[in-house]
């Protein structure tokens, strides 16, 4: 069944999904990383976020990985059991973002959790971002669905792949948001470490009419 077809059809009220995000929350109060990890995978796999024959654990020393998203797991993302990550596991994880950047890789967005606390790393950030959308609490199993949503939409977490467009989905991909700004951040610092080349002149001489029609 198309991936699509999955999101579509989820039910809000699915004792399955609730299930599968309360495993998160209970490994996050008693039981270790990998146990945290495998609920977070099995999460991804029942809402079809992301297949499981794209999920990759314990690979180049990063807990979790898709396509499109690495995910660092820990016990607690900080010391104080909040929404309060210890720039240790900040930097960690952007040191994996930052290393598949220099390696000419496709960049992918990165999240930092404990199963109950979940923060958005964009490549090249600086500031840690704890307002929405860049972060989100789930206080309990019921809320899967908000889970859902932030990792699919608000987030923009999980690239879409494999699914057909339509207008809503075309109007939410080039609405404003984290990968989004991320994007127009790295288009605008290669546009002005290159403005002044001719055949960027020239090239935005020809794009300019073209996106006016």
């Amino acid at each position: 069944m198309p991936v699509s077809t999955l999101w579509r059809r989820l039910d809000p009220d699915s004792p399955q999904l609730r299930d599968a995000a309360q495993r998160m929350l209970d490994c996050h109060y008693g039981g270790s990383e990998a146990d945290i990890s495998r609920a977070i995978c099995d999460f991804l796999a029942e809402t079809a976020l992301v297949s499981r024959d794209n999920l990759r654990q314990e690979e180049n020393r990063i807990d979790i990985q898709s396509e499109s998203l690495v995910i660092e797991v820990k016990r607690r993302i900080g010391g104080t059991g909040r929404l309060d990550p210890d720039p240790d596991n900040i930097e960690q994880l952007d040191g994996y973002l930052r290393e598949a950047r220099e390696a000419g890789k496709p960049e992918r967005l990165g999240i930092l959790t404990d199963g109950k606390y979940w923060v958005l790393r964009l490549p090249g950030d600086d500031a840690v971002r704890l307002e929405h959308p860049y972060a989100f609490t789930l206080p309990e199993g019921e809320a899967w669905f908000r889970l859902f949503e932030w990792l699919r939409d608000e987030s923009q977490a999980i690239e879409q792949a494999n699914r057909p467009p339509d207008e809503d989905d075309i109007r939410q991909s080039f609405s404003a948001g984290p990968r989004f700004d991320n994007g127009i951040a790295r288009l605008t610092d290669l546009y002005e470490a290159h403005r002044h080349e001719p055949s960027v002149a020239v090239k935005r001489d020809l794009w300019r009419p073209l996106l006016t029609a």
